[in-house]
């Protein structure tokens, strides 16, 4: 069977962040936000109340979702320079999804929506 997007790596890490681009462009549609009124979070409000974050993953400042004692401090890149090469998370697909999510969010500030 052939895999054209396979769900690991970069590829893997560049799917995550189509489902957070599409996620946030359904919540900013619904909430009628423009850039600047939308909060560029992914799974606000999905934290336990202990824990000190957000959510899971900003589009707008990748690396700063979460600082907590018992999650540490969110380790997303939001540039290719400070990708991470890890075996774990299938390759980083979680945490750097916040390289092609930050470029999202950067067009959409240019662009103004």
């Amino acid at each position: 069977m052939l895999h054209y997007f396979d769900w690991e790596g970069e590829q893997g890490a560049l799917h995550t962040s189509i489902a957070d681009v599409f996620g946030q462009l359904a919540k900013q549609y619904t909430l009628n936000q423009g850039v600047e009124e939308a909060d560029w979070i992914c799974g606000a409000g999905l934290l336990a109340p202990a824990i000190n974050g957000v959510g899971l993953r900003s589009l707008k400042a990748p690396g700063t979702a979460y600082d907590d004692r018992i999650l540490r401090q969110d380790p997303q890149p939001a540039h290719m320079c400070n990708y991470v090469r890890t075996r774990k998370d299938q390759g980083g697909i979680h945490i750097n999804s916040g390289i092609p999510n930050h470029a999202f969010y950067l067009v959409a500030e240019r662009l103004g929506g």
